[in-house]
């Protein structure tokens, strides 16, 4: 009995220390949980979280390079200024412009996608009740 106490105990070090997604899925599909409705409704939502959390790591990534950006225009608006109005600078400075409105049109469908999310996630928290029929588009 002491041997499989501390087999279990390894089994369970090993899925702490493993990927967040492991974890659940060996949780999910061990007899940790035997229903399998609340198993699929499990992996559902924590599907759905893994989705906002890289959501999030991009919206992260895109306020980087948005502020590397606006470090780029000063500096290309500088040498504009300096160069008078030379082509070589303004073709830079417009380079800056275009690569700054792709990152704002990423960071407003990003957002767009996280308020989806967001949504979905609490309508997913919501208690469902046996007696409604659950609408499933967002109207």
């Amino acid at each position: 009995m002491k041997k499989a106490t501390r087999k279990q105990r390894e089994e369970l070090r090993k899925s702490l220390a493993a990927p967040a997604w492991s974890l659940w899925t060996r949780l999910a599909k061990g007899d940790v949980m035997a229903n399998s409705e609340a198993r699929d409704s499990m992996m559902e939502r924590h599907k759905i979280v893994v989705a906002l959390i890289e959501v999030n790591s991009q919206q992260l990534r895109c306020d980087s390079a948005a502020a590397g950006l606006d470090i780029e225009r000063l500096i290309a608006r500088r040498d504009v200024e300096q160069s008078g109005k030379s082509a070589e600078s303004c073709a830079a400075l417009v380079a800056v412009e275009s690569r700054i409105l792709e990152i704002e049109e990423k960071k407003r469908k990003l957002s767009q996608e996280r308020d989806w999310l967001e949504t979905s996630l609490s309508d997913f928290d919501v208690p469902r009740s046996t007696d409604a029929p659950q609408s499933k588009s967002p109207n």
